[in-house]
């Protein structure tokens, strides 16, 4: 018979020497809309412009690649359209899972959205 107990903490090690394995990154760029980045037509500028509500999703723009962010959510995406940010989390081909957002002002970043803050206010607050 197998024991239970040795198939769960030999799951949660590999999953832990997983989990540790991947390291947060820092990518700079701007959030603009993904289909019009995508398809390289004229991108909304103005968090005014009725037709971003025509985008579907919103990505991180740098100077050679583009980046979904799933993980945040689509009103803070157009609260940061065309602006310059800095965002930290694991960096995957096309995709961000994002650990924090900082928006370039002043010439400074400062952080407006932090994963672990916002957790921490869910679970512990």
């Amino acid at each position: 018979m197998i024991n239970k107990h040795a198939i769960s903490a030999t799951f949660l090690a590999l999953v832990l020497s997983w989990t540790n394995s991947s390291q947060a990154q820092t990518v700079e760029g701007v959030i603009q809309g993904a289909g019009c980045h995508i398809n390289a037509q004229t991108c909304v500028t103005s968090k005014l412009d009725p037709h971003l509500i025509l985008e579907s999703d919103f990505v991180l723009v740098t100077d050679d690649n583009y980046f979904f962010l799933p993980n945040l959510p689509r009103h803070e995406k157009i609260q940061l359209l065309d602006t310059k940010v800095r965002i930290v989390g694991d960096v995957g081909q096309h995709q961000i899972d994002v650990s924090t957002v900082s928006k370039y002002q002043g010439h400074q970043f400062y952080t407006v959205w932090d994963w672990e803050q916002i957790q921490f206010d869910l679970y512990e607050g």
